[in-house]
């Protein structure tokens, strides 16, 4: 056995030692390996908080972006419970909506969470952290009574419920390849209640013409589902379908960007786009501020009135619970239908 000698175990090489290496590689890639593991929607929302606290922060003269706060633990030494209270009350000055402060409140949290397990916040600064409260809804009421503007936000104080008859006018676009698309987006966020981020994704290999589907991916809930096509929703994809293969265009994105002549590129239709586009064509038919959301809230609502079940509804819209397609129900006038009267 004297050629194969145990080696002695060296500092170097001590378990210990590797440990220690291992730890500080772990906190080096803790923010890379959480936003990894995150949805696209999710990761933007926590830049959008990280990008509102970097705004905070640099009136104490720290000079950390929202890219490095969601990168670089060391940007979060020296945050505080403190900090982050004054930080809520920085966004009520500044007139972010209630719902927003919540949500940013939320994120900005959980990085300080990411900061403690990399061992930048302290186990104890962060129990105090994690303790801070968001704004109840009867807390919300009372304190937009006392301010001038409570809307500062990403998103509308109320979604735009349309009616039948401005569906119908919204789904009644110009016999062009440009009208025959906006036809087919409208209807896959009217007919369907998909997100918008959802017909980004589409593709042309997704529509089957024979047997009257659709198929996609639901990255929000990480779900793929298979929908029928309404009567007009597949008359509008078969024009369109059409007009994209007179253009040459037969695999890829299904929601083709166009040229100021209203013709059809290779280029597929941004979520950003996709937001301008739909507002415009809102306006054309006097809807200010028309958004795809307004588009599946609508959705949800009318086929609720038309008595769909709310499990059917939660099936059909993607949600992994019951509470999500409620937030989506407008109330109705009478609050106690369905209610059995003696």
């Amino acid at each position: 056995m004297q050629g194969n000698k145990m080696q002695s175990l060296t500092p170097a090489n001590t378990l210990s030692t590797i440990g220690q290496l291992a730890n500080t590689h772990a906190a080096a890639n803790t923010f890379a390996d959480f936003a990894s593991r995150k949805a696209n929607n999710t990761n933007s929302a926590h830049m959008d908080a990280l990008n509102t606290f970097s705004a905070y922060l640099a009136m104490f003269g720290v000079t950390c972006s929202g890219d490095d706060l969601s990168v670089a633990a060391e940007c979060w030494h020296g945050v505080t419970h403190g900090l982050i209270t004054g930080f809520m009350g920085y966004m009520l000055k500044e007139g972010y909506a209630i719902t927003t402060i919540n949500n940013r409140l939320s994120a900005i949290k959980t990085y300080a969470k990411l900061a403690m397990s990399a061992g930048i916040v302290s186990a104890d600064e962060y129990i105090k952290i994690s303790a801070i409260r968001g704004y109840s809804v009867k807390e919300a009421r009372r304190i937009d009574s006392t301010r001038e503007n409570t809307r500062k936000g990403a998103k509308k104080e109320s979604a735009n419920v349309l009616t039948n008859e401005q569906l119908k006018q919204l789904r009644t676009q110009p016999a062009t390849p440009q009208g025959h698309r906006d036809a087919v987006m409208i209807r896959l966020m009217s007919d369907l209640g998909l997100r918008v981020g959802e017909v980004v994704s589409l593709t042309i290999e997704a529509v089957n013409l024979t047997a009257n589907t659709i198929t996609f991916y639901r990255e929000k809930v990480s779900k793929q589902q298979t929908h029928r096509l309404t009567n007009g929703l597949l008359v509008a994809m078969r024009e369109y379908i059409a007009a994209l293969n007179a253009t040459g265009i037969t695999s890829g994105a299904l929601i083709r960007a166009t040229v100021k002549s209203g013709r059809l590129t290779e280029g597929a239709m941004s979520r950003q786009t996709i937001n301008q586009r739909v507002q415009t064509l809102g306006a054309a038919i006097g809807i200010d501020t028309l958004s795809p959301h307004d588009l599946r809230h609508t959705w949800a609502t009318l086929a609720t009135e038309r008595g769909t079940p709310i499990t059917a509804l939660r099936d059909a819209g993607g949600w992994s619970s019951l509470a999500m397609p409620s937030r989506y129900i407008a109330a109705g006038e009478i609050a106690n239908v369905g209610v059995v009267d003696e």
